[in-house]
């Protein structure tokens, strides 16, 4: 029973959110240190789309934290600021950043072509 569940979920899964695509995209990258801060920012900001936004370049780090909590910020103009929300969250951007500070030293070592260049 489990395993007839397990496979109507996945079918689920890639017909509704399109995992298919994802990995045909190649959104998911196939090194595991680059894979690890994609799930950190994932984590962080609540949305996959953002995150491969940033590690494709097209949303710097702090617009796509903005975008995340455009509905925390609103919350603080109708009702004030949290000391304790608001300490958390700095401590959440700053792994943020280091997620993206990690993206960006692997760039680096990549060549041109997109493959990990010798020595890296």
């Amino acid at each position: 029973m489990f395993e007839r569940w397990r496979q109507d979920f996945f079918k689920y899964l890639r017909e509704e959110y399109a995992l298919d695509a994802l990995v045909d995209y190649r959104a998911v990258p196939d090194d595991p240190w680059r894979l690890g801060a994609l799930h950190s920012m994932t984590a962080l900001t609540g949305s996959a789309l953002l995150a491969l936004a940033v590690l494709r370049g097209r949303l710097s780090v702090e617009d796509a934290w903005h975008a995340a909590h455009v509905d925390e910020d609103w919350n603080f103009e109708q009702w004030g600021r949290d000391a304790l929300a608001l300490e958390r969250r700095v401590f959440r951007f700053a792994e943020m950043q280091a997620a993206a500070t990690l993206l960006a030293a692997m760039e680096e070592k990549r060549s041109p072509d997109g493959a990990p260049r010798s020595g890296a």
